[in-house]
């Protein structure tokens, strides 16, 4: 299997991991290392950079969000908790707009369109997060997400240079003188080979 095979088959699984409570956080590990092979087959590094600044926003939404469950155990504890979660869902959406920049790159690269659904809808249940309608979106979204990693193939299309095909061939030179020709006997300066008299030194040519 070819390390483009395997990085589709990881991040197909990472995405149906993040469907399964407790185990998300090792299918957001595989995925993106999966988007930074994709970045380097592509030669796309946005698409890394996006997901990785995607992956930070996500771990400070969960330390944020674990921090609020500790504080909301007790009563008092509960008016801290509120803004914690606040602050996580901000981190949540910061995070789905990286991670949604960085599919909508891979489905430029790879012709794969499936990955700018799957993107909208992360961002959509990011923002009814609050919503039970929002971890249905999600929850779509991710199936989608699979498919799309799924059914990535390789890239057949010809290498490019600097966003443009192949590069041109240098021009080819043509010689100064032409077959119709000729040289003046006296001075040597050119002339056409139909006159009679040099144009330079106006002798017989």
């Amino acid at each position: 299997m070819s390390d483009f095979d395997s990085s589709k088959t990881l991040a197909g699984i990472g995405s149906i991991l993040l469907m399964i409570p407790l185990a998300g956080i090792v299918g957001v590990i595989l995925i993106y290392l999966s988007m930074k092979n994709f970045a380097e087959y592509y030669k796309d590094n946005s698409i890394r950079q996006n997901m990785l600044t995607g992956a930070i926003f996500w771990i400070i939404g969960i330390i944020m969000s674990g921090i609020g469950i500790l504080f909301g155990l007790t009563i008092i504890g509960i008016l801290i908790a509120i803004p914690l979660f606040i602050v996580a869902a901000v981190f949540e959406l910061l995070m789905v707009i990286y991670v949604r920049r960085a599919l909508h790159v891979l489905a430029d690269r790879s012709g794969v369109n499936l990955f700018r659904t799957a993107g909208t809808l992360l961002l959509v249940g990011a923002i009814l997060t609050i919503f039970v309608i929002g971890a249905f979106f999600m929850f779509i979204a991710y199936i989608l997400l699979a498919v799309a990693f799924f059914s990535l193939k390789p890239n057949t299309n010809p290498p490019t240079y600097n966003n443009c095909s192949a590069p041109s061939p240098p021009p080819q030179t043509t010689s100064t003188a032409s077959t119709d020709t000729k040289f003046c006997t006296h001075c040597g300066a050119p002339v056409p080979i139909d006159s009679a008299f040099c144009s330079r030194c106006g002798k017989q040519a």
